[in-house]
């Protein structure tokens, strides 16, 4: 699973301007693979679905949902020092350019410092290289 958010009016400081969210979840349960992408508007109520048929690749399956939300994420990654504006926030645990044992948030592009991690368990805040 993955998920996506960005500002549909592009760059923010804050995580209350994220309202455009994709979540991506993987079915490989049977012998026909594939991925469903769910994407929504907020504050409406139905998500548009779509199905794709191969499974989404770069993230390590989430096998629970961290207790971490986005909010406590972005202050954090304020509290670090990060105070550019990012364009999107995704929350994965990836499994590629930066392994990490913990999903984590990632905003980015933060100006010249590119991407910027949020491990959803024990709260560090890194550069993704």
């Amino acid at each position: 699973m993955e998920v996506d958010g960005s500002s549909p009016t592009g760059t923010t400081q804050s995580i209350a301007n994220v309202t455009s969210w994709k979540f991506i979840f993987n079915d490989a349960t049977d012998a026909h693979s594939r991925s469903i992408f769910a994407s929504v508007e907020l504050p409406a109520h139905i998500a548009s679905i779509e199905t794709h048929d191969s499974v989404w690749v770069g993230s390590t399956t989430l096998e629970k949902f961290p207790t971490m939300n986005p909010n406590r994420a972005e202050e954090l990654l304020r509290k670090a020092g990060y105070t550019q504006p990012y364009e999107f926030v995704t929350l994965r645990q990836p499994n590629v350019s930066a392994p990490s044992p913990h999903p984590l948030f990632i905003f980015g592009p933060l100006g010249a410092t590119g991407y910027v991690g949020v491990d959803t368990v024990n709260g560090k805040v890194a550069p993704i290289i």
